[in-house]
Order: structure tokens, then C-alpha cells, then sequence
């Protein structure tokens, strides 16, 4: 009778294991090699400190924020060598005029198309407590009447009036953002007062 291979917990051999984990180290030694090629791009579920460009945006204007690149991660080949999953989290700030709706749609086409990522999930979240995002034809019609709904409310207190919305949104692409006709990606701002709002994007893939 042959020698039985010895078999560990989940039923992978010792062998097998060790492989395993050659391979991942190998992955990381490489994408060590190649830093700074792929900024902000890391293992789905790093928890590592992330740098933002503290550059502000001009008035009425957007800008797309690369964070810094953590330590310790590696190429997209090199994790896709591995077998890992890959996420890219990036940030849009906007430069508010206060309280209106702005269409922030071209800034996310842009992050999924930085990423390389052909086909994912882009999660967009809004840190500012007062600002909410909506999916609208970016219409001045639509627009108006979007207001015009929430000035109508019986509740005034903003932070009231932005419960009733949402502060996240998960979008699909492939090849581009899958939205429905005439439809963008736009950040509702209930605050009163001009600032710079952030809005965290993570690409996973």
C-alpha cells in the first residue's frame, strides 16, 4: 500500500500550503520592486493608514484625490499571480457653492478608468453629514423639482432632511458605469454654508 499524503485543516497537504504561501510572498517582494506604479492600490481589506493630496479645489469645481500608497502592497499582476482580489480606493472633493445638487458622474467614470479594472463595483460614500448621494438627469428641471420637494417638508432640521437619504451608493461597471438612461451620480449638499466635500470611492475588482 502506497504512504498516505498527510493532510492538514481544510484539507490542504503541507506541500500544498507551503506553495501557497510562496506564492503570495513572492507576490509581495514583487510588488515591493515595482512601488509607485500603481498608487493606492492594495489586498481588498488592508486597513492601512491612507494619505490624502491636501490640495484644495478651486471654487465650483471637482477633483479627483489619489490617496497615498500603503505599505507593504503589491502590483495588480502580482496579486492576480497570487490569486488575490484587488480594491483601489481613491476620493472626489467637491467645492461647494452650499446647498444645490452637483453632478459628480464624470469623476467617478474617471476612478474606475484608473483603476485598469475592466469589470468591479464602485462604492461611492459620502463623509460629509449633510451631504447625501442621489442617481438624477442632471437637469435643471429635475433638479428644481428635487428641491422644491425638500423645501416642502414639514421637517427643517438638514440633518433630519438627510436621513431621508442615502450617504452611500454601489454602482457596477463594466466597460463603463452601469447606469440606467439619463441618469447621473450626483452629491446632494444641505449645508448652508461653500466648503469642500469629500466623497470616498473604492474600485474593487
Amino acid at each position: 500500500m502506497g504512504a498516505q499524503k498527510a493532510v492538514g485543516e481544510g484539507g490542504a497537504s503541507p506541500a500544498a500550503r507551503e506553495a501557497t504561501r510562496a506564492r503570495v510572498q513572492e507576490a509581495g517582494e514583487k510588488g515591493r520592486a515595482e512601488e509607485g506604479r500603481l498608487p493606492g492600490l492594495r489586498p481588498r481589506g488592508h486597513r492601512g493608514a491612507v494619505t490624502c493630496a491636501s490640495r484644495r479645489a478651486s471654487p465650483g469645481q471637482h477633483r479627483v484625490a489619489r490617496s497615498a500608497r500603503s505599505i507593504g502592497s503589491c502590483s495588480r499582476n502580482s496579486l492576480k499571480h497570487a490569486g488575490l482580489d484587488l480594491s483601489v480606493r481613491d476620493e472626489i472633493r467637491v467645492a461647494s457653492r452650499g446647498r444645490g445638487v452637483y453632478d459628480i458622474t464624470a469623476y467617478a467614470e474617471r476612478l474606475v478608468k484608473s483603476s485598469g479594472a475592466r469589470k468591479g463595483l464602485l462604492i461611492l460614500y459620502s463623509v460629509d453629514p449633510l451631504c447625501r448621494l442621489v442617481t438624477i438627469e442632471y437637469d435643471a428641471d429635475l433638479i428644481g423639482d428635487l428641491m422644491s420637494l425638500i423645501d416642502g417638508l414639514k421637517a427643517k432640521n438638514p440633518y433630519v432632511v438627510a436621513s431621508i437619504f442615502h450617504p452611500s451608493l454601489a454602482i457596477p461597471f463594466e466597460e463603463g458605469l452601469l447606469l440606467g438612461p439619463f441618469q447621473q451620480v450626483c452629491l446632494l449638499d444641505l449645508n448652508e454654508s461653500a466648503g469642500e466635500r469629500r466623497v470616498v470611492a473604492e474600485v474593487i475588482s
